[in-house]
Parts: C-alpha cells; sequence; structure tokens
C-alpha cells in the first residue's frame, strides 16, 4: 500500500512547464520556478516533418549554448548527463528534461523550430526560494500601540523569496487586503472595539509548504465610554440623546455610572445642574434617601483620561402630589382652584360646600372654577357664605398613601339681616319624632 504522504514527495519531484510556441523571432519569455533536486520538463512540440532543437544558459557566462539538435545531447557540457530529450518523436514532442535541477541550471532557454520558417519559444528557469524574517515593524512583544480615531499603519515585512510572494492582512478570520512582495503597509482608523483585536500577517508562496504568519495584538487607548444605570427605570426620548427619571418624593434613588476606559481614567465626577455634587455614595454613584422635589435636575457623570473627556447626563424628575391654593375672584364673584404638583396635568372632582358649622349643604361642578355671580348684578350673596373645598389629583400619592387632595377656603359675603332655615325631623331615645330648625345661612 503506497501512503498519501509518500505520494504527495513523488509528484513534488516533478514539475512540468509548458512554454507555448510563439510565430516570430523574440517570443515573450515565460519565468518558471522550481525547487533544488526537482525534475523539470520543458515543453516543446513542432510539426511531425520538423524537428528543434535546445539552448540553455551560456558556458562561462555566454548568452546561449546548443544543449540538443534534435534527439541527441551535447555531451561536452557539463551537465549533460542530467539533459534528455523525451516525448513522442513522430508526434513532433521534443520535451527536455532537467533532472536533479539546482541552481546551476538557472537562466534562459529556447526551443528554435527548423521547418523552414525560424520560430522560437523561450523560457527563463529559476530556483525557488523562500520567503523569510516576517516581522511587523512597531510591534513591541506582539503588541501594537494606537489611538481611537487615528490613523494606524500596520506594515508587515519579509526577506522576499523566488518567485515573489503575496502578503494577507486579517482582522480574525477577515481577509483586510493583499498586497507584496517583500513589504506590504495598511493604514486603519481603530475604534475602541478594536482594542485587544487580533490582526494577523500571512505570506504566501509556492516555495513554501507552510505559509509564515506572524499575529499582533492592537492596544488602543480610547476616551471614557460611560453608562448610566438606576434601581429606577430609565426612560429614552425618542429620537434624541436625553434620558429621563421620574420618581415619587419620598422614595430611595441610585445612580451609578459605569466607565469603560483604557488607560483607566483619571477620575469620575457627578455633577448637578453644572455644579459638582458633594454627598456621593462613591467616584461611581449617587444615592438619595427620602428624595425632595428640590433635588430635582440635571445630572451628569464625568470622566477624564489621557485621551479625553466624556460625560453623559439624566434628567432626574421628582413627583408629587398637588397643594392646594384657592383664590377669591375680585369683588367676591367666584372662586379659583390651582393645584401645584408634578406632572401638572390634573383631574378635578366636584367642589363640597360646607356650613361654617361643617353641615353638608351641595356638591358642585368639578372644575377648577366656581362662579357665585355676575359682576355687578344684585344676588343674595348670604346664600353663597361657607366653607368650600376644592378636590384634585395627578395620580401622585402623599405620604399617607391619599391620592386625592383638597383645599378649603371660606366664603363670607354681606346679604339681607334674615336667615335661610329648614325644618328637620329626627327620633328621640324613646323612638318618638321631633322636629327642629336647622339654620342653613345664619347672619352672624
Amino acid at each position: 500500500m503506497v501512503h498519501g504522504r509518500y505520494l504527495v514527495d513523488m509528484l513534488r519531484c516533478f514539475i512540468c512547464l509548458v512554454a507555448l510556441f510563439e510565430d516570430h523571432i523574440g517570443a515573450q519569455q515565460n519565468n518558471v520556478y522550481f525547487e533544488k533536486g526537482e525534475s523539470v520538463i520543458l515543453f516543446c512540440k513542432v510539426n511531425a516533418t520538423s524537428w528543434c532543437t535546445w539552448d540553455g544558459p551560456g558556458v562561462n557566462g555566454g548568452e546561449f549554448s546548443t544543449f540538443s539538435d534534435r534527439m541527441v545531447i551535447d555531451q561536452s557540457l557539463p551537465n549533460a548527463n542530467r539533459l534528455m530529450i523525451i516525448g513522442n518523436i513522430s508526434l513532433g514532442e521534443y520535451n527536455l528534461q532537467i533532472s536533479n535541477a539546482s541552481n546551476e541550471d538557472e537562466g534562459a532557454y529556447r526551443c528554435s523550430i527548423v521547418d523552414g520558417a525560424a520560430r522560437q519559444t523561450h523560457v527563463f528557469l529559476q530556483m525557488k526560494e523562500q520567503p523569510s524574517n516576517i516581522s511587523v515593524n512597531g510591534a513591541n512583544k506582539g503588541v501594537r500601540h494606537g489611538i481611537e480615531g487615528r490613523p494606524l499603519v500596520l506594515n508587515c515585512s519579509v526577506t522576499s523569496g523566488i518567485p515573489d510572494e503575496s502578503i494577507l492582512w486579517y482582522n480574525g478570520s477577515v481577509l483586510l487586503d493583499i498586497g507584496g512582495p517583500g513589504i506590504f503597509s495598511m493604514t486603519i482608523v481603530p475604534q475602541r472595539y478594536d482594542h485587544d483585536r487580533i490582526y494577523t500577517c500571512i505570506v504566501n508562496s509556492s516555495a513554501l509548504r507552510v505559509p509564515l504568519k506572524t499575529s499582533i495584538m492592537l492596544d488602543i487607548k480610547y476616551k471614557p465610554v460611560l453608562t448610566l444605570n438606576s434601581d429606577k427605570p430609565l426612560r429614552r426620548l425618542s429620537n434624541t440623546d436625553q434620558i429621563e427619571i421620574h420618581i415619587d418624593e419620598g422614595h430611595n434613588l441610585t445612580i451609578s455610572c459605569s466607565v469603560d476606559s483604557n488607560p483607566p481614567v483619571l477620575k469620575v465626577n457627578f455633577y448637578r445642574n453644572l455644579h459638582q455634587v458633594k454627598n456621593v455614595k462613591s467616584a461611581h454613584t449617587l444615592e438619595f434617601i427620602g428624595i425632595k422635589r428640590e433635588d430635582k435636575g440635571l445630572y451628569e457623570c464625568r470622566a477624564k483620561n489621557e485621551v479625553d473627556e466624556t460625560y453623559e447626563n439624566v434628567t432626574v424628575i421628582v413627583e408629587y402630589p398637588p397643594s392646594i391654593v384657592i383664590t377669591k375672584y375680585f369683588e367676591n364673584t367666584g372662586l379659583q382652584c390651582s393645584p401645584e404638583g408634578k406632572p401638572q396635568n390634573y383631574t378635578f372632582h366636584p367642589w363640597l360646600h360646607h356650613s361654617e358649622l361643617g353641615d353638608f349643604i351641595r356638591q358642585l361642578d368639578n372644575n377648577e372654577i366656581v362662579r357665585f355671580k355676575e359682576v355687578g348684578i344684585n344676588t343674595q350673596n348670604y346664600k353663597w357664605n361657607g366653607i368650600y373645598t376644592c378636590r384634585a389629583e395627578n395620580g401622585i400619592k402623599d405620604v399617607n398613601g391619599t391620592l386625592i387632595q383638597s383645599g378649603q377656603v371660606l366664603v363670607k359675603q354681606a346679604g339681607q339681616n334674615e336667615f335661610y332655615s329648614e325644618v328637620m325631623e329626627k327620633f328621640d331615645d324613646a323612638g318618638d319624632i321631633y322636629s327642629f330648625v336647622k339654620c342653613l345661612f345664619c347672619k352672624q
């Protein structure tokens, strides 16, 4: 049984080089490369009625020496024992075989066809040399340093071989570009995500059984990248970079600032409305215990390293239930209810009207305004006297868990010297009904 490796080694002993015929003297030259010790075959085919001569590198620096005429090798040549004409002569095949080729066989070869018209084909034979000494300029112990956003030249070089090698740059498994021979410089503009990435230079050549390869790791310096985190939801406004935190007054809040930076940051600070915050839990964390409405504002995390300074900000919106302010109109023609809370979208509930003694009189419309009379029109003003309660909410509960907030105001208007009363019935302890008069609007 013949092993695969043995077959490969056998095949490497032969290299077949085909030289194309041209119809005139001075034909284009073909470069052919071989490895030391290989058998090289130079092909030359003529018409069956013709023949050819092979000329090779001249002896003692001469341009050409005749190697063969038809099938006959010139035995005066120093390498005559390694030369042979092979092929089917009846088909016009006059192929020159050079066994155990070496650098002594390098040079120009010419097949001249004799059939009444001069035709030639030219071959230049060279022994392969492996490229060597692959390196990346500027790499220190396999690390290439750069700065985010600034052009960085990756320069891969080798001692060139024969034939010319090709040089390839890879980012991981992704082919970036091909160049060479000898040297290939590629310029990249690194970003922070290129930090710690592996770039590989590979040199390919037919003279190599295994490509040359060297890898470098990029050390890219970049400005700090900040990420804000919180124990409360972060709201990013659509189509903007603005971030908000909405929190009810009295609750606890923590805001932290994580930093990705190379090299490490020199300092991290929090600012509120452009003033540095002193009472931070740590360099990267801001903490509120029982947040107050006065704590609202724009908070900014700033970080700086030797590359640059960056910042990320968040707007803290403290929400609280409304306090109710009631304003009397000019000449006591009505009342205006003005809630003051956050958010400022209010739902009004019906006004409540009580007597000064606390008895419920009636319920009024659920809006922010109560009108007693039109200005200048004389009405029974005393009927409007009493305590008015405005009730409103904005969806935020107070510290007692109450959603609807209220405010009161006492209204006293001048009127006729009389009272308005109502006869009421009530059961006594014995179960008997008795009547009494209840004063609803009484002149004080």
